[in-house]
Formats: structure tokens, sequence, C-alpha cells
């Protein structure tokens, strides 16, 4: 491949990135409750999340675990994209969102496996997660 191409891929994907990061911002920006609650099914208990003018997520609860579950949930909600692009990474499907310079790119990740190598840990009973 080229050096012309390789800067030409990469200033593709600096602008989708940029184009999509942008647009997901001022989509939760419009969009995002300045609070929001969630009752956790795993800790029984309520969390509260609020959300101050400048976004920042503060967590209520009466557990220390029920504090984690909704810092999670709020980093959640504020990395959606790049937790979609990382997933995609890893499945080798981010060409489908970037376009098809990226197809080789999905077979190196597919060649790899880390995507199959994490669901079979994940389905293995008894597995140990550090």
């Amino acid at each position: 491949m080229k050096s012309g191409s390789k800067s030409t891929i990469r200033a593709r994907l600096v602008a989708a990135i940029s184009v999509i990061s942008l647009s997901c911002l001022l989509l939760l920006t419009a969009f995002a409750s300045s609070a929001s609650s969630t009752d956790s099914q795993e800790y029984r208990e309520h969390v509260e999340i609020v959300r101050d003018i400048w976004g920042v997520a503060h967590v209520y609860a009466t557990t220390d675990a029920g504090v984690f579950f909704g810092a999670g949930f709020a980093t959640a909600q504020d990395r959606m994209l790049q937790m979609d692009l990382v997933r995609r990474t890893v499945q080798g499907r981010l060409s489908e969102v970037i376009g098809p310079d990226w197809i080789e790119h999905d077979k190196r990740m597919r060649t790899m496996g880390l995507y199959l190598h994490a669901q079979k840990g994940r389905r293995t009973p008894g597995a140990r997660h550090s």
C-alpha cells in the first residue's frame, strides 16, 4: 500500500470519527436529561444519576455496589459511540460503518479471532474473570 493512500485512509478515518463524535455529542446534549434514575434489578435498589450543567454525572445510591452500577450506567450513556466502535473493531465489522477501505483490517481482526475467543471465554462455566 502506498504511503499516500495510508495518509488518505487516516484522514478519512479522522474525519469520519470526528463527524460521528460531534453528531453524537450534539444528540446526547439535546436529548440527555439532567437527572435520571434506574432501578437496578441486580442490586435491588434505587440509583439516581444527576447531571450538572456541564453534563458531569453525579451518582447517588445507598450502597457501594449501587454507586458502581450507576457510574457504569452513566459511562455507557456517555461513551456509546466509543464502545460501539471498539466492539465493531474486535468483531471485524468496522468497515460496515467507516467504509470499504477497512475491509482488510476487518479480515485481519477476524483472522485473529479475538471476538470468538471472548465469546468462548464468556460461555465457559466456571471461567475465572479477573
